[in-house]
Formats: structure tokens, C-alpha cells, sequence
């Protein structure tokens, strides 16, 4: 698998970014879900969704991936 290009990365949702950026600030797929009032497994299915949309092997690979494409801006905290 090749990492994908920063003009290959299709635009993620705006839910899905939020997961990503809360990702990036060290919470857990099961803080994500709770905060953003959604199961667990439901939160595992939309990040796997995410990943292969972009070509990601891991959550860190999106949060790079992401980055890279200027998508999610790591200077910012989520509120």
C-alpha cells in the first residue's frame, strides 16, 4: 500500500474530522464515541470507513495523512 499523494486525499466529512482531531489531542475511540453521543462501535466503524477512504493503515497514519493535506490543522484544539 502506498501512501497516498496530499492531491490523492479525498475531503473527509466534518463528523469524521472532529473524530480525527479529538484522535490527535490523545482521547480514545471510546471518549470520542461517548462525547460525540455515539457507540463505541459505531465510532470504530466510522474511523475504519474514514481510513480506507484515505488510504490509512492506522488512526496516527490518518491524523498524518490528513495533516499533510492541510485537512486538520494540528495547532487547533477541539472544544
Amino acid at each position: 500500500m502506498t501512501t497516498p499523494t496530499t492531491t490523492d486525499v479525498p475531503t473527509i466529512a466534518p463528523a469524521d474530522l472532529i473524530a480525527v482531531r479529538l484522535l490527535a489531542e490523545g482521547y480514545t475511540v471510546f471518549q470520542i464515541a461517548r462525547k460525540l453521543n455515539v457507540g463505541e462501535s459505531a465510532m470504530c466503524m466510522r474511523l475504519s470507513r474514514m481510513r480506507d477512504r484515505i488510504a490509512a493503515r492506522t488512526n496516527a497514519h490518518a491524523i498524518v495523512i490528513l495533516a499533510r493535506a492541510g485537512q486538520l490543522d494540528l495547532r487547533e484544539r477541539t472544544r
